[in-house]
């Protein structure tokens, strides 16, 4: 089967993580594979730039190719910088007053060049993250009508008029319009939110598109939004996570290998850009390590923050310790196993890997209740020792997390069987084997189908 992946980057994130995992998983079983990219920040085989001077003048084109010159010479990211962004206004100036009117940006010409690859089209197009200013989302239509498109969605961005997450609000049902915040990423300058929600509509109704999600929670929301108006069929299917995190649980290797002390309290959470981070809840993950240093005052208590870099900060007579973001799968399931408690501090969740990743190293789970959380985690306040794997606490109440991260601690047989529980349920669910044949099935039934759909 030839299967082209969209996304925006092949190498970051946590839907970066996904994408090329499956891309991997794809070409392993002897599948064409093609990922195509915005950016390409990786090595890996069948990786390709998406080319954005396609369907440009040579005048524009230049300027495009011109302003990634920046980034490449000095080594800060492709496109950085205000000469950069001068010169992409000049090669796209309507794009460019689109923007300032807050329209979303669509004017990506290449998005209509996805269904061709060689002398064959395509089997299947999956598309992931759509945002980032590199997709002409007018081409799912066309795209749609002429093979079969899956989206896999990671967020909620195709549902609203520009917010990746609308957090309490659900003006994403009705119109959007009268934005409570033009902040959350991907930003707007000024409220075109209803416009943009009505022209994704628009487009969704032309279309006849495949749609999957990873959870049941964020699927829920899919089956409330303009994006059933152009869906034929959606299926759950939940995300997989790097064999890496399934390997042979060593916590006291783990712990000298990265410097932890024998005694101590070594608590984890992982994201990507933790402090600055929108979706997750920093604040409220600090006062809980700083209620359990106090709490256990005679020991050593350590929060690793792993996702971003910076000066240790004091925690009682311990430390928060800030790792920046590792692109190695073994070393961050090192310090999985090396954690006591694994906390997740969240505003919102469309699955949560890094709760999968902690199930998988046998490390209890300490969360937030939010979004998708409740499908990863047996809660040990609904269930016995036998079946649970961690414990959920109402979201931004530190003062949960704290009592219930002590309960934990101050037990270490329950510990230890929530901790081998999570993994017998991500040995079970969370393999990206698993994720890809759920995919590779899907795909064959799609294409298996597509001539008696097109009949009269």
């Amino acid at each position: 089967m030839r299967i082209r992946q969209v996304n925006t980057f092949d190498r970051g994130g946590g839907a970066e993580s996904v994408v090329s995992r499956l891309h991997g998983e794809y070409r392993r079983r002897g599948h064409e594979a093609l990922l195509s990219v915005k950016r390409r920040r990786g090595g890996a085989d069948g990786v390709s730039e998406i080319d954005e001077t396609l369907g440009h003048g040579a005048w524009a084109g230049s300027l495009l190719k011109l302003s990634r010159r920046p980034g490449e010479e000095t080594g800060r990211p492709l496109g950085a910088g205000a000469w950069a962004t001068g010169l992409r206004a000049l090669a796209r100036p309507r794009a460019a007053l689109e923007r300032w009117c807050g329209w979303e940006d669509f004017r990506f010409a290449s998005s209509r060049h996805l269904a061709a690859w060689g002398d064959q089209p395509p089997d299947v197009v999956q598309c992931h993250n759509l945002h980032g200013n590199y997709f002409d989302l007018g081409a799912l239509a066309e795209l749609s009508r002429s093979l079969p498109v899956v989206l896999t969605l990671h967020d909620c961005w195709l549902l609203s008029g520009h917010c990746a997450h609308s957090f309490d609000c659900e003006r994403w049902k009705t119109g959007c319009g009268s934005c409570p915040d033009l902040s959350i990423y991907p930003a707007i300058r000024r409220d075109a939110s209803a416009y943009n929600w009505r022209r994704k509509r628009d487009i969704f109704r032309r279309g006849r598109l495949y749609v999957a999600a990873p959870s049941e929670w964020l699927m829920a929301r899919v089956e409330k939004s303009i994006l059933m108006e152009g869906a034929v069929e959606t299926r759950v299917i939940p995300n997989g996570i790097d064999d890496a995190f399934f390997a042979d649980v060593d916590a006291a290797r783990a712990r000298r290998t990265l410097g932890f002390e024998d005694d101590a309290v070594v608590l984890l959470f992982v994201a990507n850009s933790i402090r600055g981070n929108e979706w997750k809840d920093f604040a409220m993950l600090k006062e809980s390590a700083m209620r359990l240093a106090d709490l256990l005052a005679d020991r050593r208590v350590h929060l690793v923050a792993l996702g971003e870099g910076g000066e240790d900060e004091p925690l009682g007579n311990g430390s928060i310790r800030f790792v920046p973001f590792i692109d190695k799968p073994a070393l961050v399931a090192a310090y999985y196993q090396a954690a006591d408690v694994y906390l997740h501090a969240a505003r919102v969740e469309t699955f949560s890997l890094t709760i999968a990743e902690a199930m998988a190293c046998a490390t209890p789970v300490v969360a937030a209740d939010t979004g998708a959380v409740a499908e990863r985690i047996v809660d040990l306040n609904d269930a016995d020792s036998d079946t649970a794997t961690g414990i959920m606490v109402a979201a931004a109440d530190a003062r949960a997390m704290t009592e219930a991260t002590a309960r934990l601690l101050g037990d270490t047989d329950l510990r230890r069987r929530l901790g081998a529980n999570g993994r017998q349920r991500a040995l079970r669910d969370y393999r990206t084997a698993r994720q890809a044949e759920a995919y590779l099935n899907w795909f064959a039934d799609i294409v298996d189908s597509r001539p008696k759909e097109a009949s009269p």
